[in-house]
């Protein structure tokens, strides 16, 4: 029997109805009011990384094609959605909260996300999510106001037909102090790039991966919004000369930037809705 089934219908009513008025209140969502409360789970402040795009196959390795690291508190609940609701009718009862209280950054549904098993074992970490792909749907999104400043909503079906919502709430956050040595050389494995601050203390934790990892052909890449006051050349130049700047920082660091390109994008590659104007670190080999 599915152990969430057997979680739900042990639990006393008076405790899931209080848990499901504290779920709502933290997520700073609405919660549909067909959906049946699961379990609900906080964690400590901590790194995580939200996704930002489909997750797609390249060169063997599964992976999404973008995502961001931010810091902050981050809180899990799980919802049954039962069988006389429509989870079409439910999933657009969130897009509407989403574009009253903030930006979706992201979403995707069925196959256009990618392998479903990645999702649950992987990006969520909660193996029960698996199902077929084609019933799935992620949404990523900032909110404007509130406790809460990024929401993430997975819909799954399982085998059984048993539906469910999955939301990752993430409050407190702050989105410059990933300046971890292994967090960027994981990042580089996972997608091979990075996107970063240029802060000292960033720029200290780029340096020792780059001297710790000799092998490594790197660049740094900046990008910028498009402006009205500048062509096209103009901005691609006006980065590269930002991506020029930040490398002789990391030289009068003590970074061994031999092997290190600097170079600029401007508005050519796909904008990060987190952060627009930004550095990447990325792996050429």
């Amino acid at each position: 029997m599915d152990h969430l089934r057997d979680f739900k219908n042990w639990m006393p009513s008076v405790l899931l109805a209080g848990c499901f008025l504290m779920a709502s209140a933290s997520a700073d969502l609405a919660v549909h009011p067909g959906l049946e409360l699961v379990e609900s789970n906080d964690g400590p402040s901590s790194i995580h990384r939200l996704i930002t795009s489909r997750v797609k196959r390249v060169s063997g390795n599964v992976r999404p094609e973008s995502s961001e690291f931010v810091r902050g508190s981050k809180s899990m609940v799980t919802y049954q959605i039962p069988s006389a609701y429509n989870t079409d009718e439910v999933i657009a009862f969130y897009q509407e909260q989403l574009s009253q209280k903030g930006q979706t950054l992201f979403e995707c549904q069925g196959r256009a996300c990618g392998p479903s098993n990645y999702w649950s074992n992987q990006v969520f970490r909660e193996p029960w999510l698996y199902g077929p792909l084609e019933y799935q749907h992620y949404m990523l999104a900032k909110l404007d106001s509130g406790d809460v400043d990024y929401v993430v909503l997975y819909f799954s079906q399982r085998g059984t037909g048993q539906r469910y919502l999955y939301q990752e709430s993430y409050s407190g956050v702050d989105e410059g102090v990933t300046a971890d040595g292994r967090l960027i050389a994981s990042m580089l494995r996972l997608q091979r790039r990075f996107v970063f601050d240029a802060n000292n203390e960033m720029l200290a934790a780029i340096r020792d991966v780059i001297n710790a990892n000799s092998d490594l052909m790197l660049a740094i890449v900046a990008h910028s919004p498009p402006l009205k006051t500048e062509s096209l050349d103009e901005s691609i130049d006006a980065s590269a000369s930002r991506a020029s700047d930040l490398k002789r920082r990391l030289t009068e660091m003590g970074a061994d930037t031999s092997k290190l390109q600097a170079l600029g994008a401007g508005p050519m590659a796909p904008i990060s809705r987190i952060n627009s104007e930004r550095y990447e670190l990325v792996k050429l080999n």
